[in-house]
């Protein structure tokens, strides 16, 4: 019996590795039969032989779908939506060359009968697919013992923290107060429950806004004549870790308030004075150094000068790739790292760009859920990364540039 006869390929659409034929139906890449595949390879100009198992060819196939080394030689014009859609990314497409994707189409083969088992050959693939993941694993674990030797404690950090927190616990250790600058979503507020957490030190916070006053710090007396006290309060009398989340996004006439308690031993409140406790620490946290707003953070406050100088240590916490990655990976397993690429093109192009956008780990732990729930790889990036943008951002943020 001959070879079946190929249909008539309409188009070719590479990003959904789908073709359509002229009657109308349309076919995945990885479930077309022999003749259909020779056919395909021949309109991608793969120049396919009859040598090539369906495994091979298919793999030539999405090589050059997917702009290979022979790319320079395919047809002007392969798919219709590609050409129409610039927001194709390496990310969205089946990377065969890689042992996921051949680890995909060999359970694929396998399962429709094309060719027999090889448990050596599977066993090496899933080893090689699983390798990125391990090794994004081993790079993040940092375990970090601190030894507290006044309390006669240690304290052990989680497996999972942002590469700072070592540096901001010697700085507590110190007994400097600190503050934290950088991007939204950079994990700041969590570096400093992480350094609480490691120096066994109870960790409460404040988040400050333009319309907060004073009693927001001290507290008041009522009506009754009783003080009505604080979180600030309580963690300046009793020791422990008080996070001021947005330094910067207070009010800097507020704010100076602060300059007692950060700096003396001792400070006033509604209902007098009060020692400052020998363990207690300030950490703030800002998305600016204090100067003012930029084009991202537009309402931000320039902070008093003696307010920043009693924040004696400042540190940029920016995006932890590695944890980030981590993340991803954990949340989904599946597509968890091809969010994360498609994230830092993205996260590039706006930087390039100057956009005053965010595109933070936030977007890549909310992709990755959506991901791994069911969702579209597009839908997930319109409501999580390109919503609220105009027509003009997201050509720059899909524009590959040469």
């Amino acid at each position: 019996m001959g070879m079946p006869t190929a249909r008539q390929i309409s188009s070719v659409d590479t990003l959904e590795r789908m073709v359509t034929y002229a009657t109308g139906e349309t076919d995945s890449f990885d479930v077309l039969k022999r003749s259909d595949l020779m056919a395909l390879a021949g309109r991608l100009g793969v120049n396919p032989s009859v040598k090539q198992s369906n495994v091979e060819l298919l793999s030539a196939i999405n090589g050059r779908a997917n702009g290979g080394a022979n790319g320079a030689n395919k047809p002007a014009k392969i798919a219709t939506k590609t050409a129409e859609r610039p927001d194709v990314l390496a990310t969205n497409k089946p990377e065969t060359n890689k042992p996921v994707g051949q680890l995909e189409t060999l359970i694929r083969d396998i399962a429709s009968g094309a060719v027999g088992v090889d448990e050596s050959a599977v066993q090496s693939l899933i080893d090689r697919a699983l390798e990125p993941i391990r090794s994004a694993l081993d790079e993040v674990i940092r375990p970090v013992e601190v030894h507290i030797a006044e309390r006669n404690h240690v304290g052990n950090l989680p497996t999972l923290h942002h590469q700072v927190v070592p540096t901001v616990i010697q700085a507590v250790e110190c007994g400097l107060h600190v503050m934290l600058v950088g991007p939204a979503g950079s994990g700041k507020s969590t570096v400093g429950y992480n350094v609480a957490e490691a120096l066994d030190l109870e960790c409460r916070a404040v988040s400050v806004g333009p319309a907060d006053n004073r009693s927001l710090f001290f507290g008041y007396m009522d009506a009754q004549g009783r003080y009505v006290s604080t979180v600030v309060r309580e963690m300046f009398e009793n020791g422990g870790v008080l996070i001021i989340d947005e330094i910067d996004n207070g009010n800097p006439a507020v704010i100076s308030v602060l300059n007692m308690m950060l700096a003396g031993e001792a400070c006033h409140f509604p209902d007098g004075m009060v020692t400052k406790h020998d363990q207690f620490i300030c950490i703030a946290t800002a998305n600016t150094w204090g100067n003012g707003s930029d084009r991202q953070y537009v309402g931000r406050q320039s902070l008093d000068a003696a307010t920043l100088n009693r924040l004696t240590v400042q540190i940029e916490v920016n995006y932890d790739e590695k944890m980030e990655r981590t993340l991803a990976i954990s949340e989904s397993p599946d597509h968890g790292i091809k969010w994360l690429e498609a994230i830092a093109q993205w996260r590039e192009r706006a930087q390039n760009a100057r956009l005053p956008i965010i595109i933070s780990p936030r977007q890549t732990i909310a992709g990755s859920r959506l991901l791994q729930a069911g969702m579209g790889f597009n839908e997930v990036r319109d409501i999580t990364v390109f919503a609220g943008l105009n027509q003009e951002a997201i050509t720059t943020l899909t524009t590959v540039r040469s």
